[in-house]
């Protein structure tokens, strides 16, 4: 029986010294997860002097502790920083991986412009798809693609002001002499870029009067690049708008914000283009004692912009960046997370596949529940711990050495019985 003992011993080395070297093997392979085989003992029966029979494996368990991030400066390297998976499609279905390499296939024959996002073997990096630049999940998730086309221009339809104008101001200007060529005719004035509807930039000019100085009121007037000329003159008269009265309190703030907002209809000197309708949205301004500053200005029209890359950052949002200066979501990265990790079947080039055991997959965006935060532009690298392996691998080794010793002495016995006469 002390031979067969020792056979059971000699396998169980062998199957422990196979893992550890698949381990060392991979010790340089992107989200590879190290194993460790699990052993117990084998008795001859069930009563409390029953003799041992030899050892038997009861499982290679995989251990997914994270792996170190190294940096590698490409945008879609991206590593998994906490748990979860990326979810990959292939023709055979789904499988999940921790091995973050990926780039972009070769354009779709039937439209140059659309570029999957893909792993070395060619499956696809499965996220949710943005809808007019919000992410939506409505049906799971979706193959994750990056648009190349150009951006259209769009025309700003809304324009907002942080202004700060003088409550110390002592000169009153009658906004009924208002002259665009002449500065000293009001009191501030600011500009912003807005764009009509192709995209074409035009300067968009605010003036500010004061017509009494005991007053917390100022009248706003408008003009769009530089103003048209609408007299031969001299003088020449040039196209403005009235566009309203700020009203403030005596705290320097708009009296009531709700009447701060005007929506006016401006003509680009651009026959090609539509018309200008922009709410002009002056509720933040204030009349504050101290300089005339502009604080901020925004609008929400762009310029044709020409795709340039993308970015990812650490929820796995996928952002288009185009020459306007423009960014506009383009997907998320999916993350997917199981109950039972370890249940996950292995199927070979650092990737698993839902079983039983492992439990349902739950698929989330990354940083919510318990799933992970993304790092793009770096990979995780395996969890071999090498000076570990080395020092299994020698225990490993005495183990088969001392089991052959086993096999060695029984055979020295047999062959004294035999000599026996």
């Amino acid at each position: 029986m002390s031979l067969n003992i020792a056979l059971t011993g000699i396998n169980a080395s062998t199957t422990d010294l196979n893992v550890l070297s698949n381990n060392i093997a991979n010790s340089n392979t992107t989200g590879f997860k190290s194993s460790r085989a699990e052993f117990g003992d084998m008795v001859a029966g069930n009563s409390a002097n029953s003799s041992g029979m030899g050892v038997r494996l009861q499982a290679i368990n995989q251990k997914f502790t994270q792996g170190s991030i190294n940096n590698t400066g490409l945008t879609l390297d991206l590593a998994i920083n906490g748990d979860g998976f990326f979810q990959m499609s292939s023709a055979t279905g789904f499988s999940y991986t921790r091995a973050g390499s990926f780039q972009l296939e070769a354009p779709a024959p039937d439209n140059q412009n659309i570029q999957y996002i893909v792993d070395n073997t060619g499956k696809n990096l499965m996220g949710f798809l943005a809808v007019n630049g919000q992410i939506s999940a409505p049906g799971g998730t979706e193959k994750l693609f990056i648009d190349t086309s150009a951006m259209p221009g769009t025309a700003t339809s809304n324009a907002d002001f942080n202004i700060n104008l003088d409550a110390g101001e002592t000169t009153a200007l009658d906004p009924a002499n208002f002259d665009i060529t002449d500065l000293s005719t009001s009191h501030y004035s600011t500009a912003l870029t807005v764009y009509d509807s192709l995209g074409v930039s035009h300067d968009l000019r605010v003036y500010f009067i004061r017509p009494d100085i005991t007053a917390n009121a100022w009248d706003v007037i408008a003009a769009l690049d530089g103003g048209k000329p609408i007299t031969a003159g001299p003088p020449i008269v040039y196209t403005t708008y009235n566009v309203g009265t700020l009203a403030f309190d005596t705290s320097g703030t708009i009296a009531d914000p709700a009447t701060a907002v005007f929506t006016v209809d401006l003509d680009p000197d651009n026959s090609a283009a539509a018309p200008l309708t922009i709410d002009l949205d002056f509720s933040q301004v204030t009349q504050f004692g101290g300089k005339y500053s502009t604080n901020s200005l925004s609008q929400d029209g762009n310029a044709m912009g020409l795709f340039t890359g993308i970015s990812i950052d650490n929820q796995g949002i996928i952002y288009n960046r185009y020459s306007n200066g423009k960014s506009v979501p383009a997907g998320q990265v999916a993350l997917a997370n199981f109950a039972n990790p370890q249940g996950l079947q292995p199927i070979g080039d650092t990737n698993w596949v839902e079983t039983a055991a492992s439990g349902q997959v739950l698929v989330g965006a990354p940083q919510s529940g318990t799933l992970g935060s993304l790092v793009s532009g770096a990979l995780e690298g395996s969890n071999v711990d090498l000076t570990q392996e080395l020092v299994k691998m020698i225990t490993a080794q005495r183990s088969f050495q001392a089991n052959t010793q086993v096999i060695t002495t029984n055979n020295t016995l047999y062959q004294a019985i035999l000599n026996i006469r």
